[in-house]
């Protein structure tokens, strides 16, 4: 394993964050214990609640899709292949709907999911107050979601 330094990689410039690979997922908020339970998949999944940021294959409405099912099925979720993702971005840009198709080790399953903004947050500039910020960036949640097998 190795680990690498790098500056700003998107996302909250002030929480630390990291990738996997081959598998390009996205992880956020990392301290040492944490990159440890990631690295040896380790401990609950339910440990790193808010730290797995979703696979950057997707989209960041599907990633939000996709954490979901890392944190229903844990650290098996990590051994399945998404197969397919398509995105609806309803009118308004606020509300989307997601449709998830993967096989792995239990079988081919599909999901589908309602997510929509919560709220659009403050992008920050260094040295000024956040008051002042004139972009925003969209804090996403998960409404519902729907699994098949």
């Amino acid at each position: 394993m190795r680990v690498r330094r790098c500056s700003h990689t998107g996302g909250h410039r002030f929480a630390p964050t990291g990738f996997t690979f081959p598998d390009g997922r996205a992880w956020g908020f990392l301290d040492v214990p944490a990159l440890d339970r990631i690295v040896r998949r380790g401990g609950r999944p339910g440990e790193l609640r808010g730290r797995y940021r979703g696979n950057t294959a997707l989209d960041q409405w599907g990633q939000v899709a996709e954490r979901e099912l890392f944190e229903r099925f844990g650290w098996g979720w990590l051994d399945h292949e998404i197969t397919s993702s398509h995105t609806e971005v309803a009118d308004g840009g606020r509300l989307a709907t997601v449709k998830l198709a993967w096989q792995g080790p239990t079988g081919a399953a599909t999901a589908t999911a309602s997510v929509e903004v919560a709220r659009d947050v403050p992008v920050l500039v260094c040295g000024e107050a956040p008051e002042l910020a004139e972009k925003t960036s969209p804090e996403l949640v998960l409404r519902s979601i729907t699994i098949r097998r």
